[in-house]
């Protein structure tokens, strides 16, 4: 968790993206993540599943990172 981490700088990489939700009449933080991850809704069981185009655009972000 966040609580175990020390955070030296804040700036969000322009690569990120957030997704924010309401929930009870506040806004809240659902994902922060890299924008492809934070724009599709199931990117992430593409991810599990295999999906060789998902796959592929993930190891390309990671190698880029």
């Amino acid at each position: 968790t966040a609580e175990m981490f020390e955070f030296l700088d804040t700036t969000l990489s322009m690569g990120w993206g957030v997704v924010l939700q309401f929930q009870g009449g506040s806004v809240i933080c659902k994902i922060l993540t890299f924008h492809a991850w934070a724009t599709d809704d199931h990117f992430f069981e593409r991810l599990l599943d295999g999906d060789v185009e998902t796959t592929t655009a993930y190891r390309r972000l990671m190698a880029n990172s």
